[in-house]
């Protein structure tokens, strides 16, 4: 007959336990591309920090494959990130199993009971770790850019390029131009005849265009 547990027992097993139960909890952290599956929109990706244990015991995880990317997308419509190996973003670990929600997309009860389980990670591009960093060079615009291509957006103005050369600013100089173009009638030099429509254009554009 197995003897019951003291109190004294209880107090020095219980938190040997707890460290058990929290080593088995995953929440989140960071973790690097090594594939990126753009037709599945799934990565396999490499945490970047290793688990330690209270008595100083390093564990580093192993590589997942098939973790899904979070893009901000819909069935109607959304954005997608150009991943590629390298890349950095936020793993994230759910608190049940969601191999049938993944699945199906409906709510059900899971048939495995796992709980923040490395088995069901989600993956959040965008983090710019050690010499990878990238700033905004605005702090009152939204920035969007791949590659050269560059879109800023403030309230109320609009800039769209590639490298140095800015869109609606090309377009402004190209209506001035037009605007102030004469063509020689009877040989004295006339304005065209969309002159002031092509003027007022270039005004209402100058009213939205911003900066790079």
């Amino acid at each position: 007959m197995s003897e019951l547990l003291t109190p004294t027992d209880l107090a020095s097993g219980l938190p040997a336990l707890v460290r058990t139960l929290i080593g088995r909890t995953h929440t989140a952290t960071l973790a690097r591309v090594e594939r990126y599956d753009q037709a599945g929109q799934v990565v396999e990706v490499t945490p970047l920090v290793d688990d330690v244990d209270d008595d100083g015991r390093v564990t580093a995880y192993r590589r997942l494959a098939g973790v899904p990317v979070l893009q901000p997308t819909g069935y109607g419509g959304g954005l997608t990130l150009p991943i590629a190996a390298g890349d950095h973003g936020l793993l994230i670990f759910t608190e049940r199993a969601t191999d049938e929600a993944v699945e199906t997309g409906r709510p059900g009860t899971p048939r495995d009971h796992r709980r923040y389980h490395l088995s069901d990670g989600f993956f959040v591009p965008g983090l710019r770790l050690g010499d990878h960093v990238a700033r905004a060079q605005y702090t009152d615009a939204v920035e969007l850019s791949c590659g050269d291509v560059r879109v800023t957006l403030r309230d109320g103005r609009v800039a769209i390029g590639v490298g140095s050369v800015e869109l609606l600013k090309v377009l402004s100089d190209a209506l001035q131009t037009l605007s102030t173009t004469t063509v020689l009638v009877q040989g004295a030099p006339v304005p065209l005849s969309s002159a002031a429509a092509l003027a007022t254009l270039r005004t209402q554009l100058e009213t939205i265009r911003g900066v790079l």
